[in-house]
């Protein structure tokens, strides 16, 4: 994301019409689970779970984490509803080694994963979090397992309370006292 500042009053210009969304489509706006898609060509950055996922430098909102469901790295629901989107993917190439990168793309392998294994595995496919941001993603993963609601990452949650990341500390608190274990 770029911001420019302009010293020149400019004119407004309309989106191309490829851009322009079916007459009364409201599909991305109805299917936003944090509401940061406020009307057609209308979105609240600050509430994009892409955004919350990889492009924060704190955590997010207590408001937003539980909307934020399970997602540990974007969010392409308004995408995947979009009907301009139809038929638009085409699947050019090959994603080596797939099968094996599911496998540890599970909450608890990932939560368990050391940061060196995390940077050699994790980082070079998912690389929009700073290596220097690795609480960030383990966050996401607490965020996730809480939203879960599945009370067997608990003892991943607890284990957390005591990190010496205030971010993680912060999030496996409200992590637990949203599985009900405080």
């Amino acid at each position: 994301m770029h911001t420019w500042i302009v010293d020149q009053e400019m004119e407004y210009d309309d989106p191309s019409p490829s851009l322009v969304c079916p007459e009364d489509c409201t599909r991305c706006v109805d299917v936003c689970p944090t509401r940061a898609l406020e009307g057609p060509l209308m979105m609240n950055y600050g509430d994009c779970i892409a955004r919350l996922t990889y492009r924060i430098s704190t955590l997010p909102p207590l408001e937003l984490r539980a909307k934020m469901g399970t997602w540990l790295y974007g969010c392409d629901l308004c995408q995947d509803v979009c009907p301009l989107n139809k038929k638009r993917w085409e699947e050019e190439g090959k994603f080596p080694g797939l099968d094996e990168f599911s496998q540890i793309l599970t909450l608890k392998s990932l939560f368990e994963m050391d940061d060196d294994s995390f940077i050699r595995t994790i980082y070079p496919k998912l690389w929009y979090i700073e290596k220097d941001q690795l609480w960030l993603w383990r966050c996401n993963i607490l965020r996730a397992m809480a939203n879960s609601k599945n009370k067997d990452y608990l003892q991943c949650i607890q284990s957390a309370l005591n990190h010496s990341n205030e971010n993680m500390r912060e999030m496996a608190a409200w992590a637990c006292e949203r599985l009900g274990s405080t």
